[in-house]
């Protein structure tokens, strides 16, 4: 770790989180002091100089789309459009629940994985919304999905565990598989990791 290299470090940097507030999270529920949103934070040499909600929400997964921003949200389940300034410009609803990682296939269309299984292929021009596969209810029973990449051919996926194993015994029943769309099925490529996230 170049530590001097940190030190000098000046970026912008974006986050999201699914969030309640602390006032308004029960006890089983996920709470922190900012809520659950899009964050916009500043780093000037190596020190945190900005961090701010510019998007209000429960939010996961977020793609760049041409000159917009793309948000998974939850509860309900959908995807946020806004604009390069963070201003919403539309919805798209998904019939299901628990979406959280998301990738671009092309310029007009991304797939959407829910941590129930359901993959979601969405069209951001039209609105269009297309199950394309379940992964928890195929032959391998991957368990909560909760993230992907997109490498031009196959769609990369981040899982908690496979088949009977459960997560929360099992801490590194965890790994990546690749979903074929249009054809070429499901693999499991690696397991042996604890609750994986993003595939990049």
């Amino acid at each position: 770790l170049d530590l001097l290299r940190l030190q000098r470090l000046s970026k912008n940097f974006v986050v999201s989180s699914p969030d309640s507030p602390l006032s308004l999270a029960p006890s089983h529920k996920r709470g922190s002091r900012h809520g659950g949103g899009l964050f916009l934070g500043s780093i000037e040499q190596g020190e945190l100089s900005k961090f701010e909600k510019v998007v209000d929400g429960k939010f996961r997964g977020f793609i760049r789309r041409n000159e917009d921003w793309v948000i998974v949200a939850d509860d309900p389940a959908r995807l946020v459009v806004c604009d390069e300034e963070f201003s919403v410009k539309g919805e798209i609803h998904i019939n299901g629940s628990r979406p959280c990682g998301i990738a671009a296939i092309d310029d007009e269309t991304c797939a959407v994985v829910s941590a129930d299984g359901p993959v979601w292929e969405v069209s951001v021009k039209s609105g269009r919304v297309r199950t394309i596969a379940n992964v928890s209810d195929s032959e391998l029973r991957l368990h909560h999905p909760n993230d992907c990449a997109w490498d031009g051919k196959e769609l990369w996926l981040t899982f908690f565990a496979s088949k009977s194993l459960d997560w929360r015994r099992s801490k590194e029943s965890g790994g990546v598989a690749t979903l074929g769309i249009g054809g070429g099925g499901l693999r499991i490529r690696e397991t042996g990791s604890f609750m994986p996230h993003t595939p990049v």
